[in-house]
């Protein structure tokens, strides 16, 4: 192809370029024009309705007002975490002052009350618990003085044991298992291991048992129950602190039972010379009107019984609790 026809084919392609880049540029001026006039229609309606625009910025408003204060409070906890957890910070400050601050109230409050009333305020329990503490204190001198007084009477250490013809000594009484003296009439103080001996306790018809060591001796009530012999037990630990005087009641209540029934009634502990022998004694002196010296006079004359100190101020209290009740003691 010669240069002037390449020329000419040259021109005529521009020519068509040209035509295509009209018609392009005329259909993007098209769009153009649509979308600016479809925004002015928009932006004419909007203005038309001047109270929802109103509203949608009010809300707007209120929103972003109200999530300002959320991640401001956001804020001001993150920093009092960290607060706390610095032990050196501005927080440990602050609480310490608040703490001296307090306690110069409640100083201030103590002394103000303090010149208000002579007598302190307590409460009913803590009363109690002082009393019986002072009651406690008070009767442990006279306790070791009755201590003294019962040890003197003297038992046999050569004696019969209930139901047997042989006269055994006291090793022989532990060896055998039947350490138990009828001290009462109708009345046994036994042993742990000479209660749960059923065919002794059978042989000897026993008819009511108060066990006041359920712990230290186990004793199958349903079976005992099967056998017709009525039981109460309760446990009490065999030391100073140990408090029996709730049981006493029930003991005397029990005791009155079965002498009423006619029946034969065995009390036990472990070893049968303390926790057995206090809960006896108060029955006495619930149910006969004796005195703790008279009852365990009474007792030591057919059993070395020995309550420990503790339930000797207990006896002592109830006691006293009987003579303020108007019961004359013998």
């Amino acid at each position: 192809m010669s240069n002037y026809n390449v020329e000419r084919q040259i021109k005529k392609n521009h020519k068509v370029y040209e035509v295509e880049a009209k018609v392009v540029n005329s259909s993007f001026d098209h769009l153009f024009t649509q979308e600016r006039t479809g925004s002015e229609r928009r932006s004419k309606s909007l203005l038309l309705d001047k109270h929802d625009a109103t509203a949608v910025r009010k809300e707007l408003k209120d929103n972003e007002a109200h999530n300002m204060n959320f991640y401001a409070n956001i804020l001001t906890r993150a920093k009092l975490l960290l607060q706390r957890k610095d032990p050196k910070g501005e927080a440990k400050g602050e609480q310490s002052k608040l703490t001296k601050t307090n306690v110069k109230h409640a100083q201030q409050c103590s002394s103000e009350v303090q010149n208000n009333s002579s007598k302190p305020t307590i409460s009913r329990s803590q009363s109690a618990r002082a009393t019986s503490q002072s009651s406690s204190s008070n009767l442990k001198k006279p306790a070791e003085l009755l201590t003294n007084e019962i040890l003197e009477v003297q038992c046999n250490p050569m004696r019969l044991s209930p139901g047997r013809l042989e006269i055994q000594s006291p090793s022989e009484r532990v060896i055998c298992g039947l350490d138990c003296d009828q001290v009462l009439p109708g009345v046994i103080i036994a042993s742990g291991k000479a209660v749960k001996n059923f065919g002794y306790m059978s042989q000897l018809r026993v008819t009511h048992i108060i066990n006041t060591a359920s712990r230290d001796v186990w004793l199958p009530a349903e079976k005992l129950t099967n056998l017709g012999v009525e039981m109460f037990q309760f446990h009490v630990d065999d030391v100073p602190s140990a408090n029996i005087a709730p049981y006493f009641r029930q003991v005397a209540e029990f005791v009155a039972k079965a002498k009423q029934a006619g029946g034969l009634l065995v009390i036990n502990c472990l070893v049968g010379l303390s926790r057995s022998a206090t809960a006896l004694t108060a029955a006495l002196m619930i149910n006969n009107k004796w005195t703790a010296k008279r009852a365990l006079q009474m007792l030591r004359k057919r059993r070395p019984v020995k309550p420990n100190l503790g339930f000797m101020v207990q006896l002592l209290a109830l006691e006293m609790q009987l003579l303020q009740d108007g019961i004359k003691l013998v």
